[in-house]
């Protein structure tokens, strides 16, 4: 029966290496979906904050439109403490912001802060008590605001981008680990049919026929019926069907007497005292 073993240990090693990688490959895309959900949660973070910093510029733009205006001393002194207290906001969000971000992102993100600062040391000119009001200044001013105007605007896009990029990678290693899973089921499913024929084909040919067949021959052998018929056409040398045909075989060339006790034992047993009740 050793081959019947190694088919059967065959096929539950195969089971449980098909069962290892399935569990090895699951993890693997279990650990790249939860990459791609932190992804698309930091993108989603980075798109929402940019737009606060947008609106924080806006207000700090407007808290210099204010104080460039024509007033008096007092609403000037107003004025500009509300423009510092603006700035000063406008630079944590940017300081949030750059914590935040990394890759591409990142260096963008550098990039807004660098032309946030610029904007801010050109409006200080403006807000202090001197306050330059000339018409270069103010176009200056003007271009230095629409460069972080473009560059806010050009975060928000790539980010949203980049969600709608990882959210359809999120889609594709979803829709590959789902055919991986069922590939693998379909490859268990035929390497176990396939490994279970070769067993009960091992089986077979170590037996030498159906089991109750060889059932049927052994226990006609071991009621002393020799004359029972054995197909032996076909039969493998080592099966057991083989060595039954050949020890059937042997009793009958060796002991002829035993043949003709076990014809006449019926027809003795019938005309015993026990049989005939007397």
């Amino acid at each position: 029966m050793n081959r019947v073993k190694k088919s059967l240990y065959l096929c539950i090693g195969v089971l449980l290496i098909l069962v290892g990688v399935q569990g090895m490959q699951s993890l693997y895309q279990f650990s790249r979906l939860s990459t791609a959900a932190g992804d698309v949660a930091a993108s989603s973070k980075l798109s929402g904050d940019s737009r606060n910093l947008w609106a924080q510029f806006q207000q700090t733009d407007e808290a210099l439109k204010q104080l460039t205006a024509f007033m008096d001393t007092d609403s000037a002194e107003a004025s500009r403490k509300a423009f510092d207290q603006r700035a000063a906001v406008l630079r944590q969000q940017i300081s949030m912001i750059r914590s935040e971000a990394s890759g591409e992102l990142g260096q963008e993100v550098e990039s807004i802060g660098a032309k946030i600062e610029a904007w801010l040391a050109l409006a200080a000119q403006h807000v202090s008590p001197e306050g330059v009001t000339e018409l270069p200044s103010y176009h200056r001013l003007e271009t230095a605001h629409a460069a972080v105007d473009s560059e806010i605007a050009g975060v928000v896009k790539r980010s949203a981008e980049s969600v709608t990029q990882t959210v359809l990678i999120s889609q594709a290693m979803t829709r590959n680990a789902r055919l991986w899973t069922i590939g693998e089921m379909l490859l268990a499913v035929a390497l176990g049919a396939a490994l279970g024929w070769r067993a009960l084909r091992s089986l077979h040919q170590q037996l030498g026929a159906d089991a109750s067949e060889v059932a049927r021959v052994a226990n006609a052998v071991a009621d002393g019926d020799l004359t029972v018929r054995i197909a032996t056409e076909g039969l493998p040398k080592d099966s057991v069907m083989a060595a039954l045909s050949a020890c059937s075989v042997h009793f009958r060339r060796r002991c002829p007497a035993c043949m003709q006790s076990a014809a006449a034992w019926p027809a003795v047993h019938m005309k015993s005292p026990v049989a005939t009740g007397t």
